[in-house]
């Protein structure tokens, strides 16, 4: 619930203070401003604070993890109210601060999600999202979870099919060698392969690899959340549907195969057999406006599987995991 978190987070804010860790307090000053942001009503209330926040955390002697903390939380509180350039601006801002303060690799990469799925340049967006997967890449390794939901989002939202491909491919080929004996990513991997590759006129290759996702999921039961049921007929319906029909039937659920993804005229996305919620908007870092379909218990907004909470203090071991904002699904 939100109310208890944002008392749990004053309090903190008051005994760090009252002690005169004021890291501490800068910490909660930044979660605070997400978590009343949440609230019915609270955006416009919260952003008020933004000034004051900011003021705070610039007397610290390194201020920019925080900075960069709480301009993104800003940012995200800001799309919620529905002011996307407004929103854009504080991502961009938030980035800069975290490039220089030379914050760690991961939180610049996450910064380059947010700021490139609001990017109305094609070229721009497909610039910054290649840079970030290719952070997680180097910092994490090809065939982990975030890597790989970083490669499916990018693949989503950059809108040449076959730059598409080519940023995707790379993590279908790194889960068949890290992680042969789990189907459900690689079929997810797979199935959005197959997608571009039909959008970009590969006919032969999207059938070849749709027909590999079903394969995977042949004999598997996924009663979790990586792959949901609805998600799982898509796939499996997606092989025999195109040798059947040039246009697979919609699901029960009103989606059709393949999905809507990012177009040269800036249609948004929507990425196939994925388990993200469309606009999922939380803590740190938020793929904002048509991100991959899952709400994820976790206070980041742009959270792959395995992604911690938002930062590593003791203020966030003691919160519950926010759940998204409520422009998820």
């Amino acid at each position: 619930m939100v109310e208890p978190q944002f008392e749990m987070l004053q309090a903190a804010m008051h005994t760090a203070l009252s002690a005169g860790v004021d890291y501490i307090a800068a910490e909660a000053m930044a979660h605070m401003l997400f978590v009343r942001g949440r609230l019915p009503g609270g955006a416009a209330r919260a952003l008020e604070d933004l000034g004051h926040y900011s003021a705070f955390i610039s007397r610290l002697s390194k201020p920019g993890h925080l900075q960069g903390l709480l301009l993104n939380n800003a940012a995200v509180v800001t799309f919620a109210s529905g002011d996307v350039e407004a929103a854009r601006k504080l991502y961009a801002e938030a980035l800069a601060v975290k490039r220089a303060s030379n914050d760690a690799p991961l939180e610049i990469a996450y910064s380059l999600m947010n700021l490139a799925i609001l990017e109305d340049d094609g070229e721009a967006r497909a610039h910054d999202m290649t840079e970030a997967v290719a952070i997680f890449d180097r910092e994490l390794g090809p065939a982990h979870p975030q890597t790989i939901e970083a490669r499916i989002t990018a693949s989503a939202y950059i809108r040449n099919p076959e730059a598409a491909r080519r940023i995707l491919r790379p993590g279908c080929d790194a889960l068949v060698r890290f992680s042969p004996g789990d189907p459900a990513p690689r079929a997810r991997c797979l199935a959005m392969l197959g997608y571009l590759g039909s959008e970009a006129g590969d006919s032969d290759e999207s059938r070849q690899v749709l027909r590999q996702a079903d394969a995977l999921l042949a004999s598997e039961q996924f009663d979790g959340d990586l792959i949901r049921g609805v998600d799982v007929a898509l796939i499996r319906g997606s092989p025999r549907s195109r040798a059947a029909s040039t246009r697979p039937p919609s699901t029960s659920c009103g989606g059709s195969w393949p999905p809507v993804r990012a177009t040269r005229g800036g249609a948004s996305a929507r990425p196939p057999s994925s388990s993200w919620c469309s606009g999922c908007t939380c803590e740190r870092s938020a793929i904002a406006t048509a991100p991959p379909r899952r709400c994820g218990p976790r206070s980041t907004a742009w959270s792959p599987p395995g992604r911690p909470p938002a930062t590593s203090s003791s203020i966030s071991a003691s919160l519950a995991p926010a759940s998204c904002s409520p422009k998820c699904c």
